[in-house]
């Protein structure tokens, strides 16, 4: 990391609700913030959707997001709660996905194939960086986009279903 050049701090979250997969209401979330202050946030919806596709759709958007600021010397720090898009990054699962034609350690297709398309070119840059963050504990920023993509999750009308 450039120590004279401030990195950019993206939090990033999702959300489900209901049991009924089949009509699972879903919410995304992300704040972008430079030198302390946000710059940028956004949430959305889905329907018909799990947990694990916020999570990524979260880290999606925010990534995409990022792009609108990106300067030669910029960097990102990504922070997500979710172990599924971190532990991917930081176990490379990725790697491996590829190699096995999007296959898993079961010899099973890897679940969102399409989501993680759109998540690999990010992790294969330098300038960005992924960390896990402690769900639902003190940090401010990651509370901050639980509560948008709970709330964006609970605004999603039956009637979309």
């Amino acid at each position: 990391m450039n120590k004279s050049v401030i990195p950019y701090e993206v939090y990033t979250d999702g959300s489900a609700k209901g049991n009924d997969p089949a009509h699972r209401l879903g919410g995304w979330a992300y704040c972008i913030l430079y030198d302390g202050d946000i710059i940028r946030k956004d949430s959305g919806t889905e329907i018909n959707t799990t947990n694990q596709r916020m999570e990524l759709r979260a880290a999606i958007e925010a990534l995409k997001a990022c792009e609108n600021f990106v300067k030669p010397e910029a960097e990102f720090f990504i922070y997500s709660d979710s172990a599924y898009f971190i532990n991917c990054y930081t176990q490379e699962w990725y790697k491996t996905w590829e190699k096995n034609k999007w296959r898993n350690s079961q010899n099973k297709p890897v679940a969102n194939p399409e989501l993680w398309g759109e998540i690999l070119p990010y992790f294969k840059r330098r300038s960005f960086h992924f960390e896990k963050v402690k769900g639902h504990a003190d940090n401010y920023y990651n509370n901050l986009v639980d509560e948008m993509a709970q709330k964006a999750a609970s605004n999603v009308t039956r009637r979309s279903v």
